[in-house]
């Protein structure tokens, strides 16, 4: 999520973490009307579930552009801690930042409660303080074990039957297992190997392989068969249940898999723009971490009209309201972003 820092800016990396955050902002505001399946017309929840189907793959190309910055083809860096430390630290502070202010914010907004420091910090270190910053807790993780990464991205690079071999592990225990349980998985210690950590090496992957030559049509394709099994399945399980059904949403789902790549290799082929649209695009991509952490604010206050500014999923058809929140909550956050940068050292503390 935040940018990695290299020696020239590459622009369809900067335009895919553009698409990524506005995906996740998308995908926060079709919530409301997706666990609300039964008590709303059925037309409005599918318009939800398509929408959130469409960018699933957001989270996914957030995790694969970071790979393909940071694994290279170039030899093993050596493991340094202090370069280790400074990328955790660039986000462990904000994190830090945004973890206190949300729990003040729900505690403020809780009648009768008490703010107690003590009670926030246990919280932190227990568990993500807000649901959308268990990504933040993710990005830490995966910096954490960057060394790791690189040794098996260049074993892949340099062996193939490796390199499947790691694919295919990793697909079976993540992506395999949405759909068909394997308990015995468990007692293996084998559930979460890796995780996101897939991800991670698969967009290092993508980066340098053949397959960039695939023709953008063969792509779209697969990004809308695997954004069509998304939406069929959901609707599926969903109606057979009668309960809001989220499983094909699982960011490791095969067909969330397959239409991630596909988005993947599909913004690899954006071609740089002359003139003023590159300029934008890079000042945005600058802005997604602290975007990130503030949508969820924001969408509460346009959802709920706190500043006089309302926009609602029920009273307007979701076909149309959810992209005008989405639209919304996008341009207010960075706009926000844009007055906050303007204060000196921000970006370190904020995002």
């Amino acid at each position: 999520m935040p940018r990695v820092i290299t020696n020239k800016r590459i622009f369809w990396a900067d335009a895919c973490r553009v698409l990524a955050i506005f995906g996740v902002v998308l995908i926060h505001s079709c919530g409301a009307v997706f666990y609300n399946y039964g008590k709303i017309p059925n037309d409005y929840w599918l318009s939800a579930n398509l929408l959130d189907s469409l960018v699933r793959v957001a989270v996914p190309l957030f995790v694969m552009i970071s790979g393909s910055l940071l694994l290279k083809s170039a030899d093993i860096p050596s493991v340094s801690l202090m370069n280790i430390s400074r990328r955790i630290g660039k986000v462990l502070l904000p994190l830090i930042v945004w973890s206190m202010f949300y729990l003040w914010w729900v505690d403020h907004n809780t009648p009768g409660k008490i703010i107690n420091p003590v009670e926030w910090l246990q919280k932190f270190l227990s568990q993500p303080v807000m649901y959308h910053l268990w990504f933040v807790h993710m990005i830490v993780g995966l910096y954490i074990l960057l060394p790791v990464w690189q040794v098996i991205f260049k074993a892949c690079e340099a062996n193939a039957y490796f390199q499947w071999y790691f694919l295919v592990v990793w697909l079976v225990i993540n992506s395999i297992s949405v759909y068909i349980p394997m308990p015995f998985l468990v007692p293996m210690q084998m559930t979460m190997i890796f995780g996101y950590g897939g991800y991670f090496i698969l967009g290092g992957m993508l980066n340098a392989t053949r397959w960039i030559n695939v023709g953008l049509l063969k792509w779209a394709m697969f990004y809308l068969t695997g954004v069509l099994a998304t939406f069929l399945i959901t609707w599926m399980r969903t109606s057979s249940s009668g309960v809001p059904d989220e499983l094909a949403y699982s960011y490791f789902s095969p067909n969330v898999l397959l239409a991630s790549i596909a988005a993947f290799m599909m913004i690899r082929k954006i071609r740089t723009p002359n003139g003023w649209g590159v300029r934008i695009v890079q000042w945005a991509s600058d802005a997604c971490f602290f975007v990130y952490f503030i949508h969820i604010l924001v969408l509460e206050f346009l959802r709920y009209g706190t500043f006089g500014v309302k926009i609602s999923t029920s009273d307007i058809h979701p076909g149309l309201s959810i992209p005008l929140l989405a639209i919304a909550t996008f341009v207010f956050s960075m706009a926000v972003a844009g007055l906050v940068r303007l204060i000196p050292g921000s970006r370190r503390i904020f995002g």
